[in-house]
């Protein structure tokens, strides 16, 4: 479950913007896009994301029988993988942001990165983003818990007095 969970949010990273990306944005604003992500430290923060969902990666593996060691050497050989692919996440990115943007609002949030508080912002993300990520997935082991209990609740229910 964890595995699939981790998948899912690596994909949605990396296929949020599928659908604009059948449509070709207009050259300017994909240009603005592209030094948006440069100038957000995008690659640090997708670095830094996946950084953190490692160690779930590695636990997942584990509790389907794969030895740590292995778990370890295959979550690298997958973060590897996806190095790979960063062009295209980064340029879908850029498509997403030129789509859902104009000209002159990614113009506004360029101009804003190139601020010492958007530098400050930017510098901050992978961290901001790591810890984030790690807060989001101990509170989602933590819903998913309750929620592993309220429906062996249901099911015990459903079955009646033993």
């Amino acid at each position: 479950m964890r595995l699939r969970t981790l998948a899912g949010a690596v994909c949605a990273w990396a296929l949020w913007s599928g659908a604009p990306a059948a449509q070709q944005a207009p050259e300017a604003e994909l240009a603005l896009a592209r030094e948006i992500l440069e100038l957000t430290n995008a690659l640090a923060t997708m670095n830094a994301s996946m950084d953190s969902l490692t160690p779930a990666l590695i636990a997942d593996l584990q509790s389907r029988g794969v030895s740590e060691r292995n778990a370890r050497r295959l979550a690298e050989l997958y973060l590897q993988e996806f190095a790979d692919e960063y062009d295209s996440v980064m340029e879908l990115t850029a498509i997403a942001y030129a789509e859902a943007f104009d000209q002159a609002e990614l113009t506004d949030i360029r101009d804003f990165y190139a601020t010492p508080s958007g530098i400050a912002f930017a510098r901050a993300a992978p961290e901001l983003t790591a810890a984030l990520t790690r807060a989001g997935m101990a509170i989602g082991e933590e819903a998913m818990a309750r929620a592993l209990e309220r429906f062996e609740q249901e099911r015990r229910r459903e079955r009646g007095p033993s």
